[in-house]
């Protein structure tokens, strides 16, 4: 079970470790956004520090209808110790987890400031 807790802002935090192939990882807090389809977003200063390799360019719409264009790279994400190899998306914004990384899971998140997040693998 991934526990996380939720913020002053009613986001939804839970910790993530983001691996890159050449071994480096770091553990960083994400916000779960449930309009996001992906895997995981993270700012230029992560990817740069993991030394992610670029997979290519993507286009994606963001919630306002907006079309823009970012940057791919591979990783590896854990929840609660299981590694998947996922897609990150290159964002100007902190770090976000999306669906695609949580499928499969049971989340329960208490929507109050200082709130529990929990994350449960559905066998």
């Amino acid at each position: 079970m991934i526990t996380g807790h939720v913020n002053a802002e009613l986001e939804a935090i839970i910790p993530v470790r983001v691996g890159a192939p050449n071994g480096s990882a770091i553990e960083v807090e994400a916000v779960i956004d449930t309009g996001f389809n992906g895997f995981l977003a993270l700012p230029p200063n992560i990817i740069s520090r993991l030394e992610l390799p670029f997979s290519g360019p993507t286009r994606a719409t963001l919630g306002d209808g907006t079309l823009v264009h970012l940057s791919v790279y591979e990783a590896e994400a854990a929840l609660a110790g299981q590694p998947l190899r996922v897609e990150v998306l290159e964002t100007r914004g902190g770090v976000l987890v999306g669906m695609s990384l949580l499928r499969g899971s049971d989340l329960t998140v208490q929507v109050v400031e200082g709130g529990a997040v929990q994350i449960r693998l559905i066998s």
